[in-house]
């Protein structure tokens, strides 16, 4: 199945979206088509392993097969038959023998001397004996039979054992690797809201499939880049699938199964799409994005935390083979966030971090102004146990911690100050402004430190100067604050 998605632009030009069901060529991801709604990032080592072990699962499964033992068991039985007909046919003819030599003997005992009788009764024993070793014999024959067969089948059935285990570890473990697959697994719509695919199918298991259809792919990243949807088609391309007709050409509507329940929420708010994450620098080696207030930087610690910058940046790059954040801000707070597109443009940049070879600058707003118009703030900073991921100031245990600020004047929502830190500890800005060591002044909205009560946290990473890791060359960049003056 294609699909075609018309829209409009936040800049109000006409775009158009091309989008293919599951997969294309074998691949997800083709030039000139959105991708999939699901980034692979989360749970990609996951499937590595898990996918390794069903393969190797697979192996012993298929070595554990039972048409060797079939055919030694079809040999062992053919051979220790043919061993038992031998005796019993040898049995048969000495009987007969025997039986024509006892009468024999037994009548010329009637006539022969004592002495004479002596060698025919010894004669009679021999005959009793070979027909002892014969039963015997055929007796042992018959239990080798019993034993081999035995034996064989008792391997039959371990092998059968075995395989059905490793067919339930199999099944278990492509329920897992599905299950985290299902939990990495979030929608999109319009106003920003991010909802897991499992909150949809509350009755069962989610369907197989779901979110890979043409109008979830076209409708997120819709969502993704503030595209405003005006129309939106998704038709058959090609021979007809088997066992689902379809004519090429034609339109068909969504499926009820698994794209029905997910629909609506991805339509709510697209009439006036939420603002798309501006994107203010791009290159072949790094991206640099004005993150929203609200949105985490990275992935949470379960998979309930999968909306993110890194996420959504993935999305909107599927052609890229890796992409991840090099720092973080809090949730609550926005501004310019450097993402890597390389693994060695990551460690080089984390390096210059870890150097203090970048600059950066943040807008914060305070309600009351500072005693003096600039500073430099120095407090060590701790993790609060209790009350994580509350930090505090520990002249003992803290890590050391530096904030340079300076008053740049007043503004409608209260006083604006500009913060440069030396150092990246969590909430570090946050603290500093709060304690009563540091500027005693906490940010407006900022409730966890004791600020007063706003929609939003005044906290905003506006400016940010780093050496770019392929030139060397200082690169500065800034975006406007979104409050304030």
């Amino acid at each position: 199945m294609l699909g075609v998605l018309v829209g409009v632009t936040p800049e109000g030009d006409p775009v158009t979206l091309r989008a293919f069901s599951g997969m294309l060529a074998g691949a997800t991801c083709a030039p000139g088509y959105v991708g999939p709604t699901r980034s692979g990032e989360l749970t990609r080592e996951e499937e590595r392993e898990t996918l390794t072990a069903l393969r190797e699962l697979s192996r012993a499964i298929e070595s554990l097969g039972s048409e060797d033992l079939d055919a030694r068991m079809a040999a062992a039985t053919c051979e220790l038959d043919a061993e038992i007909t031998r005796w019993e046919s040898r049995r048969a003819e000495r009987k007969q023998a025997r039986q024509k030599e006892r009468a024999a003997l037994a009548q010329a005992m009637q006539e022969a001397s004592e002495a004479q009788n002596a060698a025919n009764r010894a004669r009679l024993a021999a005959l009793d004996l070979e027909s002892g070793q014969i039963r015997a014999a055929l007796k042992a024959a018959r239990r080798k039979r019993r034993e081999a067969i035995v034996s064989l089948e008792n391997e039959k059935r371990e092998r059968r054992e075995r395989r059905t285990a490793l067919r339930h570890e199999r099944r278990d473990r492509s329920r897992k690797l599905q299950a985290a697959m299902h939990a990495a697994h979030g929608l999109l719509n319009f106003r920003g809201e991010f909802l897991p695919v499992r909150n949809f199918f509350p009755a069962g298991a989610v369907p197989t499939g779901t979110g890979e259809c043409c109008a979830p792919k076209l409708l997120q990243e819709a969502a993704l880049r503030g595209i405003r949807p005006t129309g939106i088609a998704e038709f058959w391309w090609g021979p007809s699938p088997p066992g689902t007709p379809r004519v090429s050409g034609d339109f068909y509507p969504s499926c009820e199964e698994k794209c029905l329940p997910i629909l609506g929420h991805m339509l709510c708010g697209s009439e006036q799409p939420a603002p798309p994450m501006a994107i203010v620098f791009e290159d072949e080696d790094l991206l640099v994005v004005d993150k929203p207030a609200g949105l985490p930087s990275t992935p949470g610690r379960t998979l309930e935390g999968v909306d993110c910058v890194e996420t959504r940046m993935q999305l909107l790059r599927p052609e890229k083979e890796f992409l991840r954040a090099v720092h973080r801000l809090d949730t609550a707070t926005s501004g310019l966030l450097i993402l890597a597109l390389r693994p060695e443009v990551l460690r080089k940049l984390q390096s210059a971090f870890a150097k203090r070879q970048i600059e950066k600058h943040y807008t914060a707003i305070v309600a009351t102004p500072p005693e003096k118009a600039r500073g430099c703030i120095e407090l060590p900073l701790f993790g609060d146990p209790v009350e994580r991921p509350r930090q505090r100031v520990d002249l003992v245990h803290g890590s050391a911690a530096r904030t340079h600020w300076r008053l740049l004047g007043k503004t409608e929502l209260g006083y604006e100050i500009d913060l440069q830190p030396e150092t990246g500890r969590t909430h570090q800005l946050r603290v500093h402004l709060a304690d009563p060591g540091g500027l005693h002044r906490s940010i407006i909205g900022d409730t966890l430190y004791g600020g007063i009560a706003h929609p939003r946290l005044l906290l905003h990473a506006r400016e940010i100067a780093f050496p770019h890791p392929a030139t060397g060359e200082q690169t500065r960049l800034r975006t406007q604050v979104p409050f304030g003056r």
